[in-house]
């Protein structure tokens, strides 16, 4: 399920701000109305890393015969491939609200 709203205020959350985190880093997103923090689950940082790196990069390889010779034919094949891995990504990474003194990635 995508990440649409605030956890705490129920504030939506725009594209703006998704697409942000993503091209940062999936950098936190914080609330504009209540300022509340939302990180991204570690089970998504992996999902959307094959999405964006692993995957895309493997069928880049596979489509090109191995890039031997032409490594520019990788390239071209590997970024659209990225791209569209990234526009799967953002819509379906899972973000949680980080309470005081709790650690990203586990409990305190």
């Amino acid at each position: 399920m995508a990440f649409n709203q605030c956890e705490s205020c129920q504030e939506k959350i725009s594209q703006k701000q998704r697409w942000a985190s993503a091209f940062f880093s999936y950098r936190p997103i914080v609330c504009q109305e209540c300022g509340a923090s939302h990180h991204m689950e570690p089970r998504s940082r992996i999902k959307g890393s094959m999405f964006v790196v692993f995957f895309p990069l493997f069928l880049a390889i596979f489509l090109t015969s191995g890039g031997e010779g032409r490594p520019y034919e990788l390239i071209l094949t590997y970024l659209p491939l990225a791209l569209l891995g990234m526009l799967y990504t953002v819509h379906t990474v899972n973000y949680r609200m980080m309470n005081d003194g709790e650690k990203e990635g586990g409990r305190r």
